[in-house]
């Protein structure tokens, strides 16, 4: 086994609490928040008008406890248009990719101070993370057409092919899980990267499935909690501490795969090695890699 998860999560927690997460945290909460109010604000003009259609299509009129629920105007909304709001969540997300890429970039390498070469081909390697992540949730859709499209003639046949779209997205999210520390560490494309990314998790992808797991698990588990403890200070709190916690289970969440990249990419290494070094430290994935695949 090339991965050990617990090592992982373990180093991920001890480089997330640094001063380069600290630093990564503080830019996604930024991002989190001003993403968080234009969506808001978006959601509070958009759903007057939803609420009008469905009583304006609705057979009989529509509860009052629904559309008064409905109106309840989201804590953190601001009076700006649609248009801008939706412009808005569209360049912060731009702006969140080019953070990850430089969060991923940061543990990947043994930097703790800085926040390691945050400058280098930055736009190239945005470009390329949301290349991959159009590609990935493109081919996501695609395996689901089939059922969607079968659904109108067989629903047990639109079920068990869905099931099989499932499996097969599961298997692709599972070899394509590193595609953007390759990118961060490498410079690349997208293609490349989900190609190279498959190659790395070959043979590993029970492994990666279990950190997967873990990490789902975690922040299903703080979100969870968080939200029953910031909700219990009113609706304004309540979306201020799940920015918090968002971004701190981004920065944790980026600093875990890191060390789970290097561990894979050292076993790599040392199983195309053919000739014997002396100084193995970079290919132990249990010891600091002081010379970074960047």
């Amino acid at each position: 086994m090339s991965l050990d998860i617990g090592d992982a999560l373990r180093k991920g927690l001890d480089r997330s609490t640094e001063r380069n997460g600290a630093i990564l945290f503080a830019l996604l909460f930024v991002l989190q928040a001003v993403s968080t109010v234009a969506s808001q604000s978006a959601l509070s003009r958009l759903l007057p008008r939803l609420i009008q259609r469905m009583q304006e299509a609705a057979p009989e009129p529509i509860p009052p406890e629904v559309t008064q629920a409905m109106e309840r105007t989201p804590p953190l909304a601001v009076p700006i248009p649609v248009e801008a709001a939706v412009a808005l969540i569209l360049v912060i997300m731009i702006f969140e990719q080019a953070v990850l890429v430089i969060s991923d970039r940061t543990f990947i390498s043994d930097a703790t101070e800085r926040l390691h070469e945050p400058k280098r081909w930055l736009g190239w390697a945005t470009v390329s993370s949301i290349g991959a992540v159009i590609f990935i949730y493109a081919l996501t859709f695609l395996l689901f057409v089939p059922a969607w499209i079968v659904s109108f003639v067989s629903l047990p046949l639109a079920i068990l092919l869905g099931l099989i779209a499932a499996v097969i997205g599961l298997f692709l999210g599972l070899s394509f899980f590193f595609f953007r520390q390759e990118i961060a560490a490498e410079d690349i494309g997208p293609v490349e990267a989900l190609t190279d990314s498959w190659s790395l998790v070959k043979g590993d992808r029970f492994e990666v499935f279990g950190l997967i797991i873990l990490l789902s698990f975690i922040t299903f588990v703080v979100n969870f909690i968080s939200g029953l403890l910031f909700g219990l200070f009113g609706r304004v709190p309540e979306a201020v501490g799940t920015i918090v916690i968002t971004s701190a289970l981004f920065v944790f969440s980026s600093a875990v795969a890191a060390q789970a990249y290097r561990q894979l990419r050292a076993a790599k290494r040392n199983e195309g090695s053919t000739e014997a070094d002396d100084s193995t430290d970079d290919l132990d994935p249990n010891n600091e890699w002081n010379d970074p695949p960047l």
